[in-house]
């Protein structure tokens, strides 16, 4: 797998920065995209690219997830963030290119494959980022709560592991919020999934 990395572009007066756009896009196809980013791809490719203004608070959890080292698999696979700042005068703000795994829409899958109860779970991250106790707390008082294996039901590969995984998956967005001026967004558009069952948190600040 290829090392994940940071890189900050700075681009000079004579470069267009449509043309870092179009090279990085190049052969791709539009997926899809939310407020502030788009989202490109190969027909058949197992990764994307994410552009988006540099005013996304989805900046700060990518940059989380880069910099972690600690295995996750409720965490996006990221192998490349790029930062291009593109000057005070130019006519596009800087902007951000994301390149990562390709993954599944929590709604095309469910239907086929996924067991769990979709506002069960959306419930579960959010009272556990709101919880004004540890993560791992959190975490565990609420997943015995509402039930854990019956919304873990696809990937049971990860259940003995699931709560550390949570409690980790906690901290990582609760740095990207303090690191930012936003707040957290958990609802099924943020969350998406592998071809396994395994759940990912994809974009869970606004």
């Amino acid at each position: 797998m290829a090392r994940n990395r940071i890189t900050t572009l700075q681009l000079d007066e004579d470069t267009d920065p449509d043309e870092i756009i179009s090279r990085a896009r190049k052969g791709m196809k539009y997926i899809g995209e939310g407020a502030f980013a788009t989202v490109y791809g190969k027909p058949r490719g197992t990764s994307v690219i994410k552009i988006g203004s540099m005013g996304d608070n989805y900046i700060s959890y990518a940059k989380e997830v880069v910099k972690n080292k600690t295995p996750n698999p409720f965490l996006p696979k990221i192998s490349k963030l790029t930062i291009v700042k593109t000057g005070n005068d130019c006519y596009r703000d800087d902007f951000y290119i994301v390149e990562m795994e390709r993954l599944i829409p929590l709604y095309d899958y469910s239907k086929r494959m996924y067991k769990g109860n979709i506002d069960d779970l959306m419930s579960l991250f959010s009272d556990m980022l709101e919880e004004d106790v540890p993560a791992r707390v959190a975490v565990k008082s609420r997943t015995m709560e509402i039930g854990l294996p019956g919304i873990f039901k696809v990937n049971l590969a990860i259940k003995p592991n699931v709560v550390k995984h949570l409690s980790h998956l906690v901290r990582i967005i609760n740095r990207s919020v303090r690191s930012s001026d936003g707040s957290t967004d958990i609802h099924s558009g943020n969350v998406m999934l592998r071809s396994n069952g395994q759940l990912v948190m994809t974009d869970p600040i606004s």
